[in-house]
């Protein structure tokens, strides 16, 4: 029976990998880990060397993710395609055989096919450069130093490591700063003047590696502009505030347009309670001194509520002597509510201005630190092979120079593409589905990913993305796409396939994992094997942050401490009661405590281990 389940299962899969394999048709496969994914590859990339009399290796692209993933694909092809060169027919017959399972190959087609893959392993021999099996900054990266001119890059540029991009940019911050400290650039020490009064110097330097960290970002913003000062007006506009304001101006602003009214106010106030007295003494106060902007912090505690609503009430008394006190109370309040909306908007554009202007200035040495040397790093390889392959000018020329161009395109690891270089492949298959009579080959595009693998937001990775480009291909390819899942897995056993499939029934869990009208369903292949899922309870829950405003809200978001914080702080605790040692500590234990104590005290462990899951 069970050798039976898996015989069905391994059909199952049979079938589905030789669909996405299939060399005719553009598909888009979904394929959770262990369903077979790089064989897929190599075996669509197999059919299609031998789909045709006259292989062209050098015209087909396969774009992997990483360096090792180029590395295991080429093995896996060369050491395919060397075994048929020496194998013995009725070896290679069954060989091809498994390749075209489900084709019912006949005999006159699998003898041409067992010619030509006795010859193909000397074809790829001879392939000048190879076929093309690389990491898509790798492809750019050919492709810029065979186009420098037309791309507008140095010749013979060298590209910037990740580790090396960070010690530069890193060196680059420390002289900007010193700079500044020692410039009388009035832009620059205003931003950093301004940064310093109004920012922890450890939140500083976490804005300052932000900045690193989403330098691609950063710099596709920038490029838009002709310089900073079109960037600061367009900042403006969108925030809605006003460059050459401050904020004393607004607090000016306010007094003196609410000053007949406040003045009205104080008068009713004297006439009321003692409460109202009291109030109208602090109002009068501010009045004599002549309603100046630096009183505004203490007539807004007095105006308004910690909620902004009005603070003043207005009473039968209170009525009987000014039947418009009410109104004048809330025309003050609203008034003052607009002014502080307009002050936050005009904090957000200092706080935004100061921190984008140093962020500016940094890519601006950068980028002469770059051009000197004639270097690139990655994010550039990618902006200018993008730009090259979107001229409509160049673009064409380029395609066709591609060693006569490329007629198939495979995409390994798609959930972690970022939308730019999802532009270059749009690019390169855009003659693909040009119409007929175009090209003598109907080129093909073949993806395959898994959303739920996803590196959230790796080198600006978007997982909704691929969606949009599966409906972008389908549109394309028309009656020649096929979308595929793999479902059957050979690496886990039933017993954790079937937790995680009911764990993603539920909406909450399912949203965002796969796309939509669609669910998880993983078939496992080693049925009857043994396997165990521990379900812990637990240990803490999430609580809704504090979102209640201050006056430095635009420029640090309260947050509540971390899940993670908080479980490591509850875990610690757990050690500390389990040791016999008291609760009670000047400050707060720290994952690093937590490790301390566990090293010292291993013999605690299993225990410690239980107790969790009570």
């Amino acid at each position: 029976m069970i050798e039976e389940e898996r015989e069905n299962r391994s059909k199952i899969a049979t079938g589905q990998q030789h669909s996405a394999a299939n060399p005719n048709t553009s598909v888009w496969v979904e394929a959770s880990a262990g369903t077979g994914k790089t064989k897929v590859l190599s075996d669509r990339v197999l059919r299609l060397l031998l789909n045709s009399d006259n292989p062209h290796p050098e015209r087909i692209l396969c774009l992997t993710y990483t360096k090792a993933g180029a590395v295991e694909m080429k093995s896996r092809i060369f050491e395919r395609l060397s075994e048929w060169a020496v194998m013995s027919d009725e070896k290679l017959e069954e060989s091809l055989i498994g390749l075209f399972s489900g084709d019912n190959l006949s005999l006159k087609e699998l003898k041409t096919y067992k010619k030509r893959a006795g010859t193909l392993f000397a074809i790829l021999l001879d392939t000048p450069g190879g076929m093309k099996i690389q990491t898509i900054h790798s492809f750019c990266q050919d492709l810029l130093s065979r186009f420098p001119i037309e791309a507008g890059v140095p010749p013979y540029f060298e590209v910037i490591e990740s580790n090396e991009q960070n010690d530069i940019l890193e060196q680059i911050r420390r002289d900007l700063l010193n700079d500044i400290k020692n410039s009388s650039d009035s832009d620059k020490s205003d931003y950093m003047l301004y940064i310093t009064e109004n920012m922890k110097a450890d939140n500083f330097d976490k804005a300052l590696k932000e900045i690193i960290e989403n330098s691609s970002k950063l710099r596709h913003i920038f490029n838009r502009y002709n310089d900073f000062s079109e960037f600061e007006k367009h900042l403006a506009e969108k925030i809605g505030a006003f460059p050459d304001k401050l904020i004393a101006d607004f607090y000016r602003e306010y007094m003196q347009s609410s000053r007949a009214h406040l003045e009205i106010i104080i008068d009713t106030l004297h006439h009321g309670s003692e409460p109202n007295k009291k109030t109208a003494d602090t109002l009068q106060k501010i009045a004599d001194n002549g309603y100046l902007p630096q009183d505004f912090p203490l007539l807004q505690k007095m105006i308004l509520t910690d909620k902004r609503t009005p603070k003043i009430k207005e009473t039968n008394t209170l009525k009987a002597y000014n039947p418009e006190f009410g109104n004048l109370t809330q025309k003050v309040a609203e008034r003052m509510n607009d002014t502080l909306k307009q002050i936050t908007r005009q904090k957000l554009y200092f706080a935004s201005r100061s921190i984008f202007g140093l962020a500016y200035e940094l890519f601006t040495r950068y980028s002469d630190y770059k051009k000197k040397r004639a270097e690139l790093d990655y994010n550039d390889l990618i902006f200018y092979a993008n730009r090259l392959l979107s001229n409509s000018n160049a673009s064409a020329w380029v395609l066709y120079k591609l060693d006569g161009g490329i007629d198939h395109i495979l995409v390994d690891e798609a959930q972690d593409t970022s939308p730019e270089q999802w532009n270059i492949i749009k690019a390169l298959s855009e003659e693909f589905f040009a119409g007929e009579g175009s090209k003598t080959t109907l080129g093909t595009i073949f993806v395959v990913g898994d959303r739920k693998q996803s590196i959230f937001s790796f080198q600006g990775a978007n997982p909704e993305k691929m969606e949009e480009m599966a409906q972008y291909f389908k549109a394309k390819a028309q009656n020649r796409f096929e979308k595929i899942n793999l479902d059957v897995s050979f690496r886990s056993t039933s017993a954790v396939l079937d937790v995680v499939n009911k764990i993603f029934s539920i909406p909450e869990a399912y949203s965002g994992v796969v796309a939509k009208d669609e669910k998880v369903n993983h078939l496992p292949y080693r049925i009857g094997e043994l396997g165990k899922v521990s379900l812990w309870p637990l240990l803490i829950k999430d609580v809704p942050q504090d979102n209640t405003e201050d006056e430095k809200s635009y420029l640090v978001q309260k947050k509540s401490p971390s899940l993670k914080y908080r479980l490591a702080q509850k875990i610690a605790l757990k050690i500390k009661e389990l040791m016999g040692k008291s609760l009670s500590t000047p400050r707060p234990l720290h994952f690093k405590d937590f490790m301390i104590l566990v090293q010292k005290r291993a013999h605690f462990m299993n225990e410690f281990i239980r107790a969790c899951k009570e």
